[in-house]
Parts: structure tokens; sequence; C-alpha cells
């Protein structure tokens, strides 16, 4: 119902920045757990040496996330965006 969970989304945001930009590999059954993954990187700090390298376009896909989450917000709460969560 319109509402996001940020806690998750940081988590598939960053999860998608270390599948996309390194060349390490994952199971699918590691994938199949992306909490726990997500616990595994995080307590290595391998997210924040992979987010360190990226540098400056780390930053670009935040804002482009943002302005994402701003277009959604922006519908959901128009005059068609309440329609169609009511229907």
């Amino acid at each position: 119902m319109g509402m996001i969970n940020e806690i998750k989304l940081e988590m598939y945001f960053n999860l998608f920045v270390i599948y996309m930009y390194t060349d390490l590999v994952f199971t699918d059954e590691e994938k199949e757990n992306p909490a726990e993954l997500y616990d595994v990187l995080q307590s290595n700090n391998i997210i924040d040496k992979v987010i360190g390298a990226i540098g400056y376009d780390y930053e670009i896909l935040v804002e482009f996330l943002e302005t994402m989450r701003k277009t959604k917000e922006a519908n959901e709460r128009s005059a068609a965006g309440v329609l169609k969560m009511l229907i």
C-alpha cells in the first residue's frame, strides 16, 4: 500500500550493486536468503569496500534511486494513484 521498507530497500540496493560491480559469484542457495547474504557481506565490510571503490558512481546510483522513490510517491499521492489503490 505504498509503504517503502527502508531496510529492505537499502539491502536490495546494495546487494545489486555488489552483483553488478564485482566479479563475486554467489550460488542460487546464497541468493535465496538475501538478508543473510547481506549480513555476511556487511559484517565483513565488503559492502563498504565496494562502495569506496566505486566512488562517485555510487552517489549517482543513490541519487537515481531517490529520484525513482520521489516519482513513485508522487504518483501514489495523485488522484490516479489513490483511485488505483482503492480499486
